[in-house]
């Protein structure tokens, strides 16, 4: 899965990224958050499906953050996680192909140390050209590597 990453996957990242911060406030931003979502969905439409799922999963790495790295109500357990996608996700971090592992990160974040998980999250989001996205991951490495 490569996505096209064209002018309306970029702002849709950014507003989305802008969103998940709002909500992980306190604060009341609700006609703000509203606003966005308004605008997420008028985008959303313009995109194609791999665009679409690698936007899905996007938002489901933030949201692991705003769970404070717990994994996903209906995430993966460790007995879960299969071989091929450990192999395929350290064949990806070989390849330095920055979608395979965030996809692959996703499949195996279960049997990933949450630090590691964090700093190659924010590795291939940086390297896809997403620095705010990628700061907000090292940030969120850099807390964990505190508690750890």
């Amino acid at each position: 899965m490569n996505p096209t990453i064209d002018v309306n996957f970029c702002h849709y990242a950014d507003l989305q990224f802008h969103r998940h911060q709002l909500l992980a406030t306190d604060s009341e931003h609700d006609r703000t958050i509203e606003s966005i979502e308004d605008q997420l969905t008028a985008l959303w439409a313009t995109l194609d499906e791999p665009q679409r799922q690698s936007l899905n999963g996007m938002s489901a790495d933030l949201n692991w953050i705003r769970r404070n790295g717990e994994r996903a109500p209906r995430g993966r357990r460790a007995d879960e996680v299969a071989d091929s996608d450990r192999l395929a996700l350290a064949l990806a971090i070989e390849q330095r192909d920055w979608h395979a592992i965030l996809l692959y990160l996703r499949h195996c974040a279960a049997v990933v140390s949450p630090p590691e998980l964090a700093q190659l999250r924010a590795e291939a989001y940086a390297q896809l050209g997403f620095p705010e996205m990628a700061e907000a991951f090292a940030a969120f490495a850099r807390q964990l590597e505190v508690f750890t």
